[in-house]
């Protein structure tokens, strides 16, 4: 069974979709407020789930948040759909924008966690959008505690787009979260997780 799973998933990788073609329905004309560009901050987030790099490069990514946060505690990672696309975006004001991401489930996610369990997202999800505000401002360069919590430091210039508010957990598309999980199993020697990650291979097979 590992090896019909390791050659499906191989296969599936080698024609990874990175979501649908993205588009806006709402451009940018204020010069005080280039909401393209906050877009393409957004666009990079999204972009980072569909290349698995938000798992590899957590700091990368939670850089893109006014309050980054740590890898979190219990080692779980999101799952999203592979179809996706930037929907809208304008500014909301001056120094501020809002973007809206289209995607298959919407906000209800499924889950691995940090056994390699999957728990899919529920029957109902339904397509919809999840909205981001961002703001126009200066990143600080943060540093965590032995608590978890982040300690701000300096700033770091020049000021960009950042989505406002804490980092959430990271998150994944199908693709990826399939890349994840080999990677993973491939690591352990744990004789259970790596009967998880089968079985989460095959669940995630399903929906791909």
């Amino acid at each position: 069974m590992w090896r019909t799973l390791l050659l499906v998933a191989i296969a599936i990788l080698c024609v990874a979709r990175t979501g649908w073609p993205q588009g806006s329905r709402a451009p940018a004309t204020d010069a005080n407020c280039p909401a393209d560009s906050a877009k393409d901050t957004v666009q990079q987030l999204w972009d980072m789930a569909a290349s698995g790099e938000l798992v590899d490069r957590w700091g990368e990514g939670a850089r893109l948040f006014s309050e980054p946060g740590p890898w979190p505690k219990d080692g779980s990672v999101r799952v999203v759909s592979d179809y996706w696309w930037v929907e809208y975006f304008k500014c909301s004001e001056e120094s501020q924008a809002i973007v809206v991401v289209h995607s298959h489930w919407g906000e209800a996610p499924g889950v691995i966690d940090s056994q390699l369990r999957f728990t899919p997202p529920p029957p109902a999800a339904y397509q919809a959008g999840t909205g981001y505000r961002l703001i126009f401002t200066t990143p600080h360069i943060y540093a965590w505690g032995p608590d978890g919590k982040a300690i701000p430091g300096g700033l770091f210039p020049p000021k960009r787009w950042l989505i406002a508010g804490p980092a959430p957990s990271p998150f994944v598309t199908v693709t990826a979260a399939i890349r994840y999980v080999l990677e993973k199993r491939y690591e352990s020697t744990d004789p259970e997780i790596r009967k998880n990650a089968d079985q989460t291979l095959a669940k995630l097979l399903k929906m791909h």
